[in-house]
């Protein structure tokens, strides 16, 4: 298949990459990161499990691929660049392959690697650090993937797509709930729904917990029967073209009780809060700090245990977080251009249920777009 951008797109963020990687002091670097293969080199394939490299050079040339031999796309003059390294697993050495190919293109010094990458294991690493001595490897995860933050109009059209394909699923959910079925069924309903549309696959999976289990973290779905009255805590991503867009909601199946109702209330204030600090110039923080301020005046201060926002895009398994953290420690400004995930969620386990609410925002010289989420009143179904 063809890429999925023109090539004058990919050399230009080539280019980001290369000044970037000048700046920071470094010569070249070994990019592993699936995102990283597929938003500087165009191949599209979820192997971050094998020994793989987009290799390039601060002071230009194209990169190499090198990746191995049952992964090389069936057409390789669809890549914009026509290096390609193929190595057969367990009878060639594709560090050793990378290595001579850092040395070809005379990367020497300090080379950056993806260390912060699912794709790079301890071991992939040691042996890469070795086979590069005596040039030092540093860390360039953020140096290269910060480049993804802010999208461009081709990105945005595919975020917005992908933001369609969620509130498919979002739809799904809530024309599913009844009692009785269970938590794996909607999630079925959701992910089929989706998929039927045109959504890919996602990097993390579809996140729904109900009545007491809404407690948890990260709440996987279960073979729990939902009943009256439960919470229905829901988080799930459009996929198009890898880039990812997410909804996410708590509902209930019938009337889930005022101090829910109370608990939902105030974080949909508090997500409508920050919301409205996230202005292009003003630092990031801004936003974390009027939702928290919010929750405090409301009486749930101190509640919430995670970030309020982060980067999306691009995404493979085994996470859809790109390096833009909306937190208060942060002092990166918002820019125009960028897309992210905004939610509050705290758990009352005292109580037996927690909240969650959100989306994806994209922010644009016009203001903050909803791509998918609900900031609205709690749907009691």
């Amino acid at each position: 298949m063809a890429p999925t951008f023109p090539i004058e797109e990919y050399q230009s963020r080539m280019e980001r990459a290369r000044a970037a990687l000048a700046e920071a002091g470094l010569s070249g670097c070994i990019a592993s990161a699936s995102e990283h293969l597929y938003y500087f080199g165009g191949y599209d394939a979820h192997t971050h499990f094998s020994q793989q490299a987009l290799v390039f050079a601060a002071d230009g040339g194209d990169p190499t691929l090198v990746i191995r031999d049952v992964d090389v796309p069936p057409g390789v003059d669809d890549l914009w660049f026509g290096d390609v390294r193929p190595y057969r697993y367990g009878g060639d050495d594709p560090v050793a392959i990378m290595a001579d190919v850092v040395r070809e293109k005379g990367i020497a010094g300090r080379i950056g690697l993806d260390l912060q990458s699912y794709a790079v294991p301890g071991s992939f690493a040691l042996a890469l650090i070795d086979a590069l001595a005596p040039a030092e490897a540093v860390d360039a995860t953020d140096t290269i993937g910060g480049l993804r933050v802010v999208k461009s109009a081709r990105e945005m059209a595919l975020m917005r797509e992908a933001g369609r394909y969620a509130e498919v699923g979002r739809a799904a959910l809530l024309d599913a709930i009844a009692e009785g079925v269970t938590e794996n069924a909607l999630a079925g309903a959701v992910d089929f729904a989706m998929r039927a549309a045109g959504s890919s696959y996602p990097a993390m999976p579809t996140w729904l917990a109900s009545g007491p289990r809404t407690t948890i973290g990260h709440f996987t779905p279960a073979n729990r029967s939902l009943a009256r009255g439960d919470p229905v805590g829901f988080e799930t991503a459009g996929v198009a073209d890898r880039y990812h867009a997410l909804t996410i909601e708590t509902c209930a199946l019938g009337d889930p009780g005022d101090r829910v109702r109370q608990a939902h209330a105030a974080a949909t204030a508090a997500l409508l809060a920050g919301a409205e600090a996230c202005i292009v110039g003003d630092p990031v923080s801004r936003a974390e700090v009027a939702t928290t301020a919010v929750l405090e005046k409301a009486g749930f201060g101190g509640l919430p245990i995670m970030r309020f926002g982060y980067g999306i895009g691009a995404a493979y398994p085994l996470s859809w977080l790109e390096p833009l953290h909306i937190i208060r420690e942060s002092d990166r400004p918002f820019e125009a251009g960028m897309t992210f995930c905004l939610h509050v969620r705290f758990s009352l386990p005292d109580e037996g249920f927690g909240i969650i609410v959100g989306g994806t925002y994209a922010l644009t010289e016009g203001g903050l777009e909803r791509l998918a989420g609900s900031d609205a009143e709690m749907r009691v179904l």
